[in-house]
């Protein structure tokens, strides 16, 4: 087993949802990131047998965060996971799929799948809950990722794709970065795919992690932002509804994406 597993988190220590699920045999593995300030707190509240890191209390959202952490580990296989996932398997019911929260081994077959298409892929997401029935392959090459999938960290190295790439450029675009790497990825030739035989439940903008900090404002300029990098892969488009539990987040700016053009361009230029 030669994939780490790099959890960030931030205001919620004793919300670890995807650390509970993760079976004892692969603690050595988890590296649960946070900022200095909140280590002790966060330290009460997770298992001695994982490997709890500190960031800089300056650590400037979650690009940065996401970009230190994984600078800090040796380059390689990396799954990245947001601190609420929860993870669950297909299975079929009277031929009908349903998802049912993993059990110990399931999570290691899941681990055990996603180190495996990393040999092959820059990335490999795991499908969101929301749509996954609608794919019956075990894996479909070209989409979307956010909030869980593995990374080939040495490939982004080599290629100069960084969660911070957007921040860099501009130190109020701090958000978007998991569709940011994704395009940036694929634009450079290097293809990624989505996982369907599992996938995650997460409930976004609630208390705590990138909320600390998210903006109507901000969470625009880093959609606009992508759509200027990419032109012709990202729309801009307006959501209307409220969007989790932190208030005035609704009527935000959201992004469409083409993933397979994105790649197309990418592989083209590689030629």
């Amino acid at each position: 087993m030669d994939m780490n597993i790099v959890i960030t988190t931030l205001g919620r220590p004793e919300r670890q949802v995807a650390l509970r699920q993760i079976p004892e045999e692969l603690h050595e593995k988890v590296y649960v990131f946070t900022e200095e300030a909140y280590a002790d707190e966060l330290a009460k509240h997770i298992p001695l047998t994982v490997n709890l890191r500190t960031l800089p209390d300056d650590t400037d959202g979650i690009a940065q965060t996401r970009q230190r952490a994984i600078e800090a580990l040796p380059k390689g296989k990396v799954w990245i996971i947001d601190d609420l996932c929860r993870f669950k398997k297909k299975h079929h019911i009277n031929g009908k799929p349903s998802n049912k929260v993993v059990e110990p081994h399931e999570f290691i077959e899941c681990y055990e799948l996603i180190e495996s298409l990393l040999d092959n892929y820059f990335q490999v997401a795991l499908s969101p809950q929301f749509g996954n029935h609608g794919h019956p392959q075990q894996h479909r090459p070209i989409g979307r990722a956010y909030s869980c999938y593995g990374l080939r960290t040495d490939i982004m190295e080599r290629a100069n794709i960084r969660f911070d790439g957007m921040y860099q450029r501009n130190p109020e675009v701090k958000f978007m970065e998991d569709f940011y790497i994704t395009m940036d990825g694929l634009t450079k030739g290097y293809p990624n795919t989505v996982v369907y035989d599992f996938c995650f439940e997460y409930y976004h903008n609630t208390d705590g992690g990138n909320s600390l900090n998210r903006t109507l404002d901000g969470h625009a300029q880093s959609a606009i932002a992508l759509s200027q990098l990419f032109p012709g892969c990202i729309k801009l488009v307006k959501k209307e509804g409220s969007w989790g539990k932190i208030k005035n987040m609704d009527s935000r700016i959201e992004i469409r994406a083409s993933w397979k053009k994105a790649f197309e361009q990418g592989r083209k230029k590689r030629r």
